[in-house]
């Protein structure tokens, strides 16, 4: 745990052994800030809000779809032979259904959205 004052940043290790513990830190001046795990030490699951949009996330989905252009794919072909070779199902844009939306992650090859 890292606690920030207006005087200094304190550091101190908590040993957690129950469900649930209590501590006393003392510290000088006003807190500003308590971080715990800083350096994200304890494994844990992230929430969905906590994981930020990473390719290595969408490498690893175990619903990815790559969703080609219905115009323009070939200047893309090594890249989607590439991403096919890698395990991505591929479906052309014009086949995508809703369903298709919310069940992947979606890798989209310079799609035009929108008009």
């Amino acid at each position: 745990m890292t606690i920030k004052t207006d005087k200094r940043e304190v550091i101190q290790i908590l040993d957690i052994r129950k469900e649930k513990e209590s501590f006393e830190i003392p510290v000088e001046g006003i807190p500003l800030e308590l971080v715990l795990d800083r350096d994200y030490d304890v494994m844990r699951k992230l929430a969905r809000e906590e994981s930020p949009p990473l390719i290595a996330g969408l490498f690893g989905d175990l619903n990815k779809l790559l969703v080609i252009p219905d115009e323009g794919a070939d200047k893309y072909s090594d890249f989607i032979g590439m991403l096919k070779k890698a395990g991505f199902p591929a479906q052309e844009e014009s086949a995508i259904k809703d369903e298709d939306i919310r069940s992947h992650s979606l890798l989209f090859s310079d799609m035009k959205i929108g008009s």
